[in-house]
């Protein structure tokens, strides 16, 4: 597998090419969920391939982190839970989608909230392509929010982030995308 690919910085790709540098598994499973251009698909097809081609290994407990004791399971897990995610976010149920463009303009670079509601994913996408996907926008981040069902402690929140094809590049809950990489926490249970 060409690891290399998934690295963001084309300085630090070549470095590490030049240096012939051997990754590990934890190091080639995060520099694959760090990876900002290759979609979530082909993220998932790399890992499957740690899975199968890299021999397991653990980690031990440390900080924001329980221990592992296999590295392979985990990746197992974490797939598991973001497709379950990903099918919950196109799922039709009481929420409203919003939708922000990150635009690049000269000396701005900056996600811009389109400021408006559509009842379904289908609904917002329509509306992205046909008025809002212009040259300056290099990502989009539809946000679903779910109605408050009045017993809920904290609001539900699952967002994607797409290219300019809406290729799904990351997925996450929007606390999680509010707290930073979630990658180094375990994943045990249910969507929150």
């Amino acid at each position: 597998m060409n690891i290399f690919r998934f690295i963001n910085s084309k300085d630090i790709r070549r470095h590490l090419r030049e240096l012939q540098y051997q990754f590990t598994v934890p190091e080639a499973a995060f520099l694959i969920f760090m990876s900002r251009i290759v979609p979530l698909k082909e993220k998932f097809d790399a890992w499957q391939e740690i899975i199968n081609t890299m021999p397991d290994c653990s980690l031990e407990e440390r900080p924001n982190m329980k221990a592992l004791p296999s590295f392979h399971q985990f990746l197992k897990d974490y797939m598991a839970l973001q497709k379950k995610m990903l099918t919950g976010f196109y799922q039709q149920e009481k929420a409203v989608y919003t939708i922000e463009c990150y635009e690049m303009e000269l000396g701005k670079n900056d996600w811009v909230d389109l400021g408006l509601y559509f009842p379904d994913y289908q609904t917002a996408v329509s509306n992205l392509t046909e008025n809002w996907l212009e040259d300056d926008v290099e990502k989009i981040r539809i946000t679903k929010h779910y109605f408050a069902d009045g017993a809920a402690k904290q609001k539900k929140e699952l967002w994607i982030e797409t290219d300019r094809q809406l290729n799904v590049l990351s997925l996450g809950e929007l606390h999680l995308r509010e707290c930073g990489s979630l990658f180094p926490h375990r994943f045990t249970g249910e969507i929150s």
